[in-house]
């Protein structure tokens, strides 16, 4: 799949399963540095009867509570992993993105990656 490289930082589309939906979430950051999984939490039709843990983030742009749910699945190219826990919070009017990908969802797979070409490809572990 192509990838679009802004500011540095790798965005990837992915299709999220929630709450019996399907989400077509664009614009997700690749980050290898980030510990979880996290979605603008208006990108989805958010249900706060599902059980869910409350979280505060930290990073470099300061601190953010999210509340993180099991999700039905999330995809990226064919890779499908179901019943994984993400963290919805408010990503695009605090930092401007739609979501980033973190270390909890990519310890499943793997990727190559071409940054020349703006080529990534994403693959189960074996």
């Amino acid at each position: 799949m192509q990838f679009i490289e802004h500011d540095g930082l790798i965005f990837i589309p992915i299709t999220l399963g929630y709450n019996s939906k399907s989400y077509q979430v664009t614009d997700c950051i690749l980050d290898t540095g980030s510990a979880g999984t996290i979605i603008d939490v208006d990108l989805i039709g958010f249900n706060p009867k599902i059980p869910g843990i409350l979280k505060r983030l930290h990073g470099i742009g300061g601190h953010q509570d999210v509340v993180a749910q099991q999700v039905d699945f999330i995809k990226i190219e064919n890779c499908r992993l179901e019943n994984i826990l993400v963290e919805f919070g408010d990503l695009k009017n605090s930092y401007g993105i739609k979501g980033i990908l973190g270390t909890n969802l990519l310890r499943f797979m793997n990727f190559y990656l071409n940054f020349n070409q703006r080529e990534i490809e994403f693959f189960f572990n074996e």
